[in-house]
């Protein structure tokens, strides 16, 4: 020890003990936790959305910048204790492993610079951790330094928990519920589902799709429908508060009830009992909802889980993060495995992984329960009660992941979404049509659960009587080359369109209104439907109204307003569209090439075989024994395709064609060749079950079918060449 400077050598001094352990807790305060706080600074919405309460974010602060670290610090000091050259050896790896997790940060900037890789700037914030650890080692002004910077322990959480918007979750006011006066109130059922464009539910004459969604054709025959409703905002965080305060969406405004104290909530909470389930935002006051919560364990657990693994994808460079959990493809517990958009203002954020964090959100909400026994839970709840009942939902449906069949059995793990990054499709059209095929079979599945919630409100006696209303809070495009979820100049009917059906108590006839009408009428129209005077100013009107809204454009997340003329052209676009993609026939199967194979029986068939062609597919083993009436079907069928001449797969169950797809354009985790395709339910039968994938070759319009004879092992995969991808891209 005799190189070892005075502040490391043993000698039994209480000093020599707490200088190197506060030099660790600076530096991890400063490489790990201070970036956190920063970032879920920007993104409060990530505690809102996870209904954290106080409790949960102030022990959050203190995990992560004392207990943790300090963990380090008492095995660092427990070997020292025992064997001091060990000691010191471990706290000066820790402080160069510390020092070089911040270098790497620091050094991100310089991956938009050519030929520097992922990997590069790892070894250099490597360089400078040995640096920074040699010269703690040597210089004590190195040392005084990270004394000097021990403020920032204590500095960083006071910042966080009482300087930023995180604030606003630990320090709340009361609210004042309003005291109006209902004339014989009527029960109110409310339900917003989310990721839901009207565009699906309409044929090519805009009008509901009975074959498709009969629950819903149903439900128009009783309501209201304002067929071009539009939302306020692509991001549930503005476009929830739009719905329910009647009131335009406020930038870096929390979507809970502090910061939006004036909602439906608070309006009927003086002559209303609120049964709210899956609750997303927290407008509700605690005194009218008691939320549901998973024991203090669970929710820590899951939290610092998912919060190491945003950590990861802060401190990697992108180049590196092939391997990590998806921020984007679960509600919750990444380590198990989306999506948010930033608004144009939010975009100037530096944090890189700000967007992809924003991104996530939505992914992670229901920490609690399945999608469909929320909805089930919420549908038990509905019974008659003495006293007015308020019946609220907002559901993530059919909100990715895309996995419920009409009969909502599940069918797939993978939730979704091939081609796609940062939310922006490739310009695969065969990938972004198979993905929006599922969101169609998810919007069934919506339709189906309609149909439980009217059937159970007429078992009850409360179908009459009540005022139901059913929306949306924002769309999802499928558009190659363009956003999924933000709103731009192409796609925006697909995200601003939304469902909207009332149904006033007793209502007799099913209409149809054209009218501008726009989410923050909601709040208005409910409380015309109910005969009392909003006690507040709104920016909406209600739809009811005998003066029509003043002006005719639509706002929206673009920077222009968007004209109704406009709005109903790039809708009946887009109407078209999907009945080209789609043939309005059910099931929902894509338009695709050589689709006039499906139906055919393979013995009927011209068949021939290839030793240099190859297919995997992945779920072979679940044919062996299949209940149709099982909870999980396996219906989404993935695989590799090893050809050099191949482009399409015919899919045979049973002997017979059921779905003819091609290999995507792009990888897939590195993986080149790989395929999807969805079979039709009703074709599967109780036991075993037969799938063979063949290869498509044509001539003449002629289609034959070739078996794959060859060995995987020892053929390449589907790679196109640059020139094949475009046409790939046009196939469709």
């Amino acid at each position: 020890m005799g190189l070892a400077p005075p502040s490391l050598r043993s000698h039994n001094t209480q000093a020599d003990f707490l200088f190197p352990g506060l030099h660790l807790l600076v530096l991890w305060n400063f490489a790990v936790a201070q970036p956190l706080f920063d970032l879920f600074s920007r993104t409060a919405e990530f505690f809102v959305l996870r209904q954290s309460p106080a409790l949960d974010i102030a022990l959050f602060a203190i995990l992560l910048s004392i207990v943790v670290p300090a963990l380090g610090v008492l095995v660092t000091w427990g070997i020292r204790a025992v064997h001091t050259g060990s000691g010191v050896g471990l706290h000066l790896f820790l402080v160069g492993g510390l020092s070089a997790m911040l270098a790497l940060q620091a050094l991100q900037m310089l991956q938009t610079l050519p030929h520097i890789s992922g990997l590069v700037l790892m070894l250099g914030a490597g360089g400078i951790g040995l640096l920074a650890s040699v010269s703690y080692h040597i210089l004590p002004l190195v040392r005084t330094f990270c004394t000097l910077l021990s403020p920032g322990i204590v500095l960083f959480p006071v910042l966080f928990l009482f300087f930023s918007p995180v604030s606003t979750l630990l320090f709340s006011s009361p609210v004042d519920i309003a005291q109006v006066k209902v004339n014989d109130p009527p029960p109110i059922v409310l339900v917003i589902f989310d990721e839901f464009s009207s565009i699906s539910l309409m044929d090519k004459n805009r009008q509901i799709d009975a074959g498709r969604y009969p629950n819903f054709a149903a439900f128009a025959e009783d309501a209201t429908w304002f067929r071009n409703a539009s939302t306020m905002s692509s991001w549930t965080p503005r476009a929830v508060p739009a719905i329910l305060t009647g009131s335009y969406p406020v930038p870096n405004r929390l979507p809970t009830v502090s910061g939006y104290p004036r909602n439906i909530f608070t309006l009927l909470g003086g002559t209303y009992a609120v049964r709210a389930h899956g609750t997303i935002t927290e407008l509700c006051p605690h005194e009218l909802c008691n939320q549901l919560r998973e024991p203090w364990s669970v929710r820590m657990r899951t939290l610092l889980s998912d919060i190491s693994i945003v950590y990861l994808h802060i401190l990697l460079p992108e180049d590196q993060k092939a391997g990590l959990p998806s921020l984007q493809a679960r509600w919750k517990d990444f380590a198990g495995g989306p999506a948010l958009l930033s608004q144009a203002e939010e975009r100037q954020i530096p944090a890189h992984a700000w967007k992809s964090l924003q991104d996530s959100i939505l992914a992670q909400l229901d920490l609690r329960l399945d999608r469909p026994r929320i909805f089930h839970s919420f549908l038990h709840a509905i019974r008659p009660t003495h006293q007015p009942t308020l019946h609220y939902l907002h559901i993530l449906l059919p909100h990715v992941p895309y996995e419920y069949l009409r009969s909502g059995q599940t069918y797939s793990a993978d939730g979704g979404h091939p081609g796609i990054a940062e939310e922006m499709w490739s310009g695969d059209t065969w990938a972004a049509t198979q993905s929006y095929q599922r969101y169609l079979l998810q919007v069934e599945f919506v339709d189906t659960l309609l149909g439980q919630l009217i059937a159970h409100l007429k078992s009850a006696r409360l179908y009459e009587k009540s005022l139901i209303v059913i929306t949306a809070d924002h769309g999802a495009s499928f558009r190659p080359h363009d956003n999924r979820r933000a709103v731009t100049k192409t796609n925006f009917a697909d995200i601003m369109a939304i469902p909207l059906f009332v149904k006033a108590p007793f209502q007799q006839q099913g209409e149809i209104l054209d009218r501008n009408m726009e989410t923050i009428d909601i709040l208005p129209t409910i409380a015309d439907i109910l005969g009392i005077k909003l006690p507040w100013p709104v920016d909406g009107g209600s739809a009811f109204s005998p003066e029509p809204r003043a002006g005719t454009e639509k706002s929206s997340s673009l920077s222009t307003q968007i004209a109704l003329d406009r709005f109903n052209t790039a809708v009946r676009e887009a109407v078209g569209k999907q009945a080209d993609r789609f043939p309005p026939d059910d099931p929902v199967v894509p338009h695709a090439s050589l689709s006039a194979l499906v139906g055919q029986r393979i013995q009927d068939m011209p068949m021939s075989e290839d030793t240099q062609f190859a297919i995997t597919i992945d779920q072979l083993k679940h044919f062996a024994q299949v209940d149709p009436k099982a909870q999980f079907l396996p219906a989404h069928i993935t695989g590799t395709l090893h050809s050099e001449e191949f482009r399409f797969i015919a899919l045979a169950l049973n002997e017979t064609v059921r779905a003819v797809t091609q290999p995507w354009s792009f990888a897939v985790k590195g993986r080149d060749g790989r395929w999807s395709a969805l079979l039709d339910p009703q074709f599967f039968r109780s036991g075993k079950n037969t799938l063979e994938a063949f290869g498509v070759r044509t001539r003449n319009d002629r289609a034959t079918l070739v078996r794959a004879a060859g060995s995987p092992q020892h053929l390449p995969v589907f790679r196109p060449r640059a020139e094949e991808q475009k046409d790939l891209q046009k196939e469709e």
